[in-house]
């Protein structure tokens, strides 16, 4: 029985794809997550530490609707901005 999927996917492929299918929006880590791993060998935790290197990193931002953020986390309130177009190329 061939593989699924490989099983050697790196994040930078993972940060990549976000860059990519989410340019221009601001979405919630739970949407992003909902939308884009149909399919696909990640779980939720490797979406929130692809969004946090990305934030890291300057690419794109994540603010809270309900004021002051606490550290790099992402409660259903916080929204991740993606730019128009980047290129994360780790």
């Amino acid at each position: 029985m061939p593989l699924l999927f490989s099983l050697a996917q790196p994040m930078s492929h993972l940060r990549d794809s976000l860059l990519q299918e989410f340019a221009g929006q601001q979405l919630t880590l739970d949407q992003i997550y909902k939308s884009h791993s149909v399919g696909r060998p990640y779980v939720k935790t490797n979406y929130r530490a692809a969004i946090r290197k990305l934030e890291e990193d300057g690419i794109v931002t994540a603010y809270s609707s309900k004021g002051q953020r606490r550290g790099l986390t992402y409660p259903t309130h916080v929204l991740v901005k993606f730019p128009e177009n980047a290129a994360c190329g780790d």
